[in-house]
């Protein structure tokens, strides 16, 4: 008789919680954390923010993962994606993202930044973009931050009703 160790280990993930530091970027491929990514939809329809990762219907700009709006006909949009903490120090930042919408729809974004995770932290706008095109647009917005703090960013989907996706890769 031969004894041995066939199924005796273990494997162990273990998640950072805490606020994540400049330099930093959100692809959002697979394996991505994006677990404590929070989403509102505020109106409570079907249309709604996810993180979208598809081979098949790929609408990123690289690989195969955004953050991804997708419409209700009867409801305008009123939907927030909150990412992870940020935590800053006094100085200027570069905010880049790509956007797009839908060839022949017109597609509303508001982006803002607030100290807090929910739609009524947001309360500084870094951008405003109207999206009438299919193909990826870069955003480029600097930001001054007058003393250290933790931020959160907020992406906020306000198109008309009966609209199509909105994607934001890259940020």
């Amino acid at each position: 008789m031969q004894f041995g160790t066939i199924n005796d280990t273990t494997a162990v993930v273990v998640r950072h919680g805490g606020a994540v530091t400049p330099p930093y970027s959100w692809g959002f491929e697979p394996g991505d954390d994006t677990a404590d990514f929070k989403f509102y939809n505020l109106n409570g329809d079907d249309g709604e923010w996810k993180v979208y990762q598809a081979t098949y219907m790929n609408m990123a700009r690289t690989g195969y993962g955004c953050l991804a709006y997708n419409y209700n006909k009867e409801n305008d949009a009123d939907d927030w994606a909150m990412l992870d903490p940020i935590k800053v120090e006094a100085g200027n930042y570069v905010l880049r993202y790509w956007y797009s919408g839908s060839d022949g729809h017109t597609e509303k974004l508001g982006v803002y930044w607030g100290t807090g995770n929910t739609p009524d932290d947001m309360d500084v706008c870094i951008d405003e973009q109207t999206i009438k095109q299919g193909k990826c647009q870069e955003a480029f917005k600097v930001i001054k931050f007058d003393k250290p703090q933790t931020i959160y960013l907020g992406f906020y989907s306000h198109s008309d009703k009966d609209e199509n996706w909105l994607t934001i890769d890259d940020v």
